[in-house]
């Protein structure tokens, strides 16, 4: 085909540009034989619709209903060459003229050029075309078209000619695209809600509702493949007390840094739950009781040398737990470890708290009744409210004395690191773990008597007369009349009653010396002052250290225990007892 075959046409803004039909006919037709129609989607051009050798101009002209079409239709030859563009297209390609698209290559107004040669190869094949692509206007903006392509055919059926329609679908597609990112997002906000409701939102733990799924997953996958399974209760001793004396915004705190310190000390493969209130379950997949109890005694480890709270002020806790494994003890179901468990921490509350208890315990516990099973089950339910009573006593009471670091600030942080120093004391001299907790408790409650003293005495800046002395040396008293209301903690009143004695005999109130004075008074007397030392008084700021341990061994010999001085001094050195950090304000008088 050369120029000499076109002509050019234009009719109220129509471009159309006419090819002459070839005065050749196919020798099929010749013949009288018809052709074969080609596969595909085409368009036949009419037999009368261009006479051969001559333009029937009317015809050409496309009827107009095609150049008036609200659809964008296009005609190119078999290079992809528009020949034909109506009104609509112009607009929507934002041409000025019909020069601006005619004789231009379909593909030049596409965003993708490689594109438009390979469709017109399909169509060019006897396949149509449909689909969206991304179109280009004359001043560069891409938007949206749905675009049809067909081949016009002729009578003979050869290749005349390929027409294309276009729609702007550009709005559509945005409401689309919106749409999809909406529902991407409401997607998101269903997977958060569902995340939510099986996390803790204070904590950030897994919520009990992930529990029961996940025990009864693990105890199936534990039972078929014959492997160990373990779960620990865990449960905050004097945890309601902490909330009555502090305040909820303060236990809230606690517990949040409880949970970062559950996260810290188990291993990935646990699952670290919070079960209620203070209530957690560590659920430990593939852990027999032994390795369970190791991961217990370092987790308590870590609790007791810890301080929770807000600012400055700061509490120890402690919590008790109660340690379930299968295989090893009678379990029939999952949900039978639970049960087991809460059995357990009774037990391990009932005995002071602050310990782990397995089943092995509590059926020693059952099997050593020797009465009759109706009197035993009662004797049980009693002992068990006795324990909760007292239990609630012991809370209250420890509580009293933490009170008076969130009371005034010149306590704080004394009675715990008086507390951590005498265990470790207490532990490099050889004492028996129970014995040990007595001594921490007792250092714990060993000033709880001053807070029946006159606070302007208390925290006097100057010197203290005599009357002023005789005034605080009744704190013991003041502290043995509360002890003395809470039964279980009778045993601790001789290590406060003496904790003031010296080793000259010169101390109060009955003046014992040396071994007379019980050796659990005297590593509360050494870790008591020695914590003074090394926090702010109202008369002196803190010493080091260096200079607390020099005047510790001044005082060796005289005040305090040689033998107790020397631990101490080994422990300080360790580090076992870290220093609390300083509080403004001032402190007690020691």
């Amino acid at each position: 085909m050369s120029r000499k075959d076109i002509k050019y046409y234009s009719t109220k803004g129509v471009a159309l540009i006419v090819i002459r039909r070839s005065r050749r006919r196919t020798a099929e037709k010749k013949e009288g034989v018809p052709a074969a129609q080609p596969a595909g989607v085409s368009k036949k051009i009419p037999d009368n619709s261009i006479e051969t050798g001559k333009v029937n101009k009317k015809l050409l002209i496309m009827d107009m209903t095609i150049g008036e079409a609200a659809e964008g239709i296009i005609l190119a030859d078999l290079k992809g060459r528009i020949t034909y563009a109506n009104k609509s297209f112009l607009k929507m390609f934002g041409c000025d003229s019909a020069a601006d698209a005619l004789w231009r290559p379909l593909a030049s107004f596409f965003k993708s050029q490689k594109q438009a040669p390979v469709l017109i190869k399909k169509v060019l094949s006897g396949e149509g075309w449909s689909g969206t692509v991304r179109a280009v206007r004359q001043n560069g903006e891409v938007f949206y078209a749905r675009v049809s392509v067909i081949q016009i055919i002729n009578p003979d059926n050869t290749s005349l000619c390929i027409q294309s329609s276009f729609t702007d679908v550009t709005e559509g597609r945005r409401t689309e695209q919106r749409l999809r990112a909406m529902n991407r997002e409401l997607l998101k906000a269903n997977r958060k809600l569902a995340a939510m409701a099986y996390r803790d939102s204070h904590t950030g733990l897994y919520s009990h509702r992930i529990y029961d799924g996940l025990i009864e997953a693990e105890y199936q996958r534990s039972k078929r493949h014959k492997r160990p399974l373990s779960i620990m209760l865990i449960d905050v001793d004097f945890f309601k007390s902490i909330n009555d004396v502090y305040g909820y915004i303060f236990g809230d705190a606690v517990l949040k840094q409880l949970a970062n310190k559950f996260m810290e000390m188990t291993r990935s493969s646990d699952v670290v739950i919070r079960f209620g209130g203070e209530e957690f379950i560590i659920v430990l997949p593939e852990t027999s009781r032994e390795k369970a109890l190791w991961l217990g005694r370092r987790i308590f480890q870590g609790i007791d040398r810890a301080a929770f709270g807000q600012g400055a002020k700061k509490v120890q806790i402690k919590v008790s737990a109660g340690l379930v494994s299968y295989p090893e003890d009678d379990i029939k179901s999952p949900f039978d470890m639970f049960a087991l468990a809460e059995q357990c921490i009774k037990k391990a509350k009932s005995e002071g708290g602050s310990r782990i208890c397995s089943p092995p315990a509590v059926g020693a516990r059952r099997r050593s009744a020797g009465s009759p099973a109706n009197i035993t089950v009662i004797k049980s339910k009693l002992a068990d409210l006795a324990a909760r009573m007292n239990q609630s006593l012991v809370e209250t009471i420890f509580e009293f004395a933490r009170g008076a670091d969130a009371e005034n600030s010149h306590f704080m942080g004394h009675g715990v690191h008086a507390s951590v120093l005498a265990g470790d004391i207490a532990a490099r001299m050889g004492f028996s773990d129970d014995e040990i907790k007595k001594i921490e408790q007792a250092a714990l409650l060993c000033n709880i008597g001053k807070l029946g003293l006159n606070k302007s005495v208390l925290y006097k800046k100057g010197e203290w007369s005599e009357a002023d002395m005789e005034m605080y040396k009744k704190h013991i008293d003041y502290g043995l009349e509360i002890l003395a209301m809470v039964p279980p903690l009778g045993a601790l009143m001789p290590l406060i009653k003496y904790h003031h004695e010296r080793w000259d005999g010169k101390g109060y109130p009955e003046a014992l010396k040396e071994n007379k004075i019980p050796l659990g008074a005297r590593i509360i007397s050494a870790a008591d002052v020695y914590a003074a030392l090394v926090s702010d008084r109202p008369f002196r700021k803190a010493f080091s250290e260096r200079k607390a341990l020099k005047i510790m061994s001044e005082e060796s010999g005289k005040i305090f225990d040689p033998a107790v001085v020397g631990i101490l001094r080994e422990v300080i050195a360790g580090k076992a007892s870290p220093r609390p950090k300083k509080t403004r304000g001032a402190k007690e008088r020691k």
